[in-house]
């Protein structure tokens, strides 16, 4: 593909072929010339004729003429050199146009003849053929595949669904389409938010080297054209469900009509007792030969508007629910060698608006103007974890006694890799106790009440979440909680971000 960064040390991987392999072959480049040009006459510019060495009549003469000689061996020069270049420029082929030249302004439709030749970008207008239509349909490339999924639980294991649709875009060498974020715990009145509008996906696209795509760039937002599809469940095909898919507020919103059918219980990574589904198989379905045989085993299931029964559709690869998929075993995010985490989750850092809210946000909290303090950022969640102890009474939660201790744990691990103490103790949970806050208070801790700086009035309720999630990453230490997903996703950005350490708080006897 002509974008892809000829000196980047993935430039070679699997997607880049792929990319590249859809467009025309590159412009030829000119030859190299090894011949040399031919030697001027014996005098040359840089050579003046000697003189004759015995005065004489024609002596005379000769030196009479030699300026008129001299004159017109220069004029020779020159015009054998004006003949020689003139010759080289029509024997060298034109310099290839470069990608950004080519690169239509957003008004102009693109035909599939100049995607074509166009693959050297990835800018969404290279992947669609034009403004978002009515129906998602008509905006698809024939020649290009593609593939989505739903979100529709927290917005951490959101974000872990659509990291695993990522990778999953990369093994099947199709096109992304990211969904926007669905609200869960912040309640509907919250709407949703584009996936861009949190995450930079044009840094994304870069770093992982393929193109991405948001479902606001294919279809248009009010559309009244109810697309029928066909999709694949991995929410019925890991036995979480009763038969039926995961339910997702996004499809209804995006004017979808799904009929499903569950991936092959051959997919599970262990069968019985767990739900996780191996990419390894499920990336076959992206395939003639892997779609064939699982339509054997299962049927599709009736759209619950129309009644249509259609199989899963081969040009948009979609399905219900990823957070349960793995490349080796469960919960892979856990391990240092996690590939999701690695090739794709790494690679998401916060969208430039969404992170210059957060400094701003911390240079008020640290009352500094220029740079921010280093400080150790910590994530206590609470709330809905005090219902797993026993007796429904939080006693089973993780002390202040613990936190102080895990404190003094990375401050001591920051001193020794860096030299350098840090102070500032920056806290975000759920909890909701004003005598657990005094007690944060009182070991001179701090936290950012949003509340008190009304980011719900001003920002929106989905940014109460987003900002303490960029709190947590730009901690030079963190302390999480186990067995949170919003804790181990920002203790893996410290630790790959800010080169961090990390560790945390145990609860439940753990």
């Amino acid at each position: 593909m002509l974008g892809f960064r000829r000196g980047h040390r993935h430039s070679a991987s699997s997607i880049s072929s792929f990319f590249a392999s859809l467009g025309n072959p590159s412009t030829p480049r000119a030859p190299t010339y090894s011949e040399v040009p031919a030697r001027p006459s014996p005098h040359s510019a840089d050579e003046l004729p000697s003189p004759p060495q015995t005065p004489s009549k024609s002596g005379a003469r000769l030196r009479r003429k030699a300026p008129w000689k001299f004159t017109a061996l220069i004029l020779c020069v020159c015009v054998v050199g004006l003949g020689y270049l003139s010759v080289q420029s029509f024997r060298r082929p034109p310099r290839a146009e470069s990608t950004a030249e080519r690169i239509p302004a957003p008004s102009e439709h693109v035909s599939e003849s100049e995607v074509e030749v166009a693959f050297g970008t990835y800018d969404t207008r290279r992947w669609v053929r034009g403004e978002p239509t009515e129906s998602f349909r008509d905006n698809l490339l024939p020649r290009v595949k593609y593939i989505t999924s739903w979100p529709c639980a927290g917005w951490t294991n959101d974000v872990m669904a659509l990291v695993h649709m990522l990778y999953l875009a990369q093994l099947t060498e199709r096109v992304p389409i990211l969904p926007a974020f669905a609200p869960s715990h912040i309640g509907q009145a919250a709407g949703q938010i584009p996936f861009g509008d949190v995450f930079d996906l044009q840094r994304l696209s870069e770093e992982t080297h393929m193109p991405i795509l948001e479902w606001r760039d294919i279809k248009q937002p009010n559309s009244a054209v109810v697309d029928s599809i066909g999709c694949w469940s991995a929410w019925i095909g890991g036995g979480q469900s009763d038969g039926r898919p995961r339910d997702s507020y996004v499809p209804p919103v995006l004017r979808l009509d799904i009929s499903y059918t569950s991936t092959p219980y051959s997919m599970k990574v262990y069968g019985e007792g767990d739900s996780h589904l191996l990419y390894g198989r499920l990336m076959q379905l992206g395939f003639p030969s892997g779609r064939r045989e699982a339509l054997q085993q299962n049927s599709p299931l009736p759209a619950p508007q129309s009644g249509t029964v259609l199989e899963p559709d081969e040009h948009l690869m979609c399905f219900d629910y990823l957070y349960y998929t793995s490349l080796d075993r469960n919960f892979e995010w856990y391990y240092d060698w996690s590939p999701q985490w690695r090739l794709i989750g790494k690679h998401l850092r916060w969208a430039p608006a969404l992170q210059a809210v957060s400094e701003q946000y911390l240079q008020r909290h640290f009352g500094t103007e220029g740079e921010l303090p280093k400080f150790i950022s910590v994530h206590a969640r609470r709330g809905d974890f005090g219902h797993s102890c026993p007796g429904d009474n939080f006693s089973c939660l993780p002390s202040i006694e613990q936190l102080q201790q895990r404190v003094e744990e990375i401050r001591h691990e920051i001193f020794k890799k860096d030299g350098l103490y840090v102070e500032q103790v920056l806290v975000l949970s759920d909890e909701t106790d004003p005598a657990w806050w005094q007690e944060v208070r009182d070991n001179g801790w701090g936290w950012i009440d949003h509340v008190r700086e009304r980011t719900a009035e001003k920002h929106g309720p989905w940014y109460v979440p987003l900002l303490d999630a960029v709190f947590q990453s730009a901690g030079v230490g963190f302390i999480g909680t186990d067995s949170s997903t919003m804790s181990l996703v920002a203790a893996l950005r410290v630790r790959d971000w800010q080169d961090g350490p990390v560790t945390y708080l145990t609860w439940k006897g753990l």
